[in-house]
């Protein structure tokens, strides 16, 4: 009796131990993977896109899955994608795949040209002994961002434009705003040749030009008006300085000669 009781005993520590080890580890990264299936290859700043993730529970236990998220390297907070399965959990059989809804994301405006990294993160339930929560990250993968040079040059023309036209009413007088300015112009010819040729990249670093000549006409131009405008504010003290000077002195002599009377 007690030999049986010495063994029940082992045998509920031993599964107690195990199973206090599983929560501490978890689900193990090889123990499940992702495959993610794009819409487009490649994605342009601002862009919508969608991702359709297959996941693969290659554990010897049964999931549940409560959330599932993707998280790109410029994610934050405000942009975070997910999906919430909590209300109504999604089970994985142990040695399954499945294949969850599409998720739709944005790729921000500001988002650099170039690869960038994905991951996905799952939060849920493992069922060891007993059910237990759990957090799974996939190996990082990447994205291809590349700049859509039309779509930029479309955003870009008219604010370039309309600076250009207003820059060309102001009449300029200081010289080098003035050849500042004739060189704004070239370089908006040759953004919108570039542009009839379809060549946008070279289109949009024309326009990026433009505006760069007319920021430092501007500037210029400015600096020319101060230079006038103290010029003339110096002078006008000179003046006023001049006309007290002769204004005490003609008064200083009527002064003197009515003393001399």
């Amino acid at each position: 009796m007690r030999k049986t009781a010495f063994l029940f005993l082992v045998v509920l520590v031993s599964l107690l131990i195990f199973s206090m080890t599983t929560l501490v580890f978890g689900l193990l990264q090889n123990e499940a993977s992702t495959t993610l299936s794009w819409s487009k290859q490649t994605y342009s700043q601002g862009e919508d896109g969608i991702v359709t993730i297959s996941f693969d529970n290659q554990s010897p236990e049964e999931l549940k899955i409560n959330k599932i998220q993707i998280l790109f390297d410029w994610t934050t907070d405000q942009n975070s994608t997910f999906m919430d399965f909590s209300e109504d959990p999604v089970g994985i059989p142990s040695n399954d795949n499945h294949i969850f809804e599409p998720i739709f994301f944005n790729v921000p405006q500001n988002t650099t040209e170039g690869p960038h990294s994905v991951v996905i993160k799952l939060e849920g339930l493992q069922h060891g002994i007993l059910w237990y929560d759990i957090e799974w990250t996939s190996i990082e993968t990447q994205i291809e961002i590349t700049t859509n040079y039309q779509q930029l040059f479309n955003q870009l023309n008219p604010g370039t434009l309309a600076n250009l036209t207003q820059a060309q009413n102001a009449n300029f007088t200081n010289t080098n705003a003035i050849e500042l300015l004739d060189k704004a112009e070239n370089e908006y010819n040759l953004a919108t040749s570039y542009e009839h040729k379809e060549e946008y990249q070279d289109a949009v670093y024309r326009l990026q030009q433009t505006q760069d000549y007319l920021n430092q006409a501007q500037e210029k131009e400015q600096t020319l008006t101060t230079t006038d405008d103290l010029t003339t504010t110096i002078g006008a003290l000179i003046m006023l300085v001049v006309l007290g000077l002769i204004v005490s002195i003609v008064f200083g002599r009527k002064t003197k000669k009515q003393l001399n009377s």
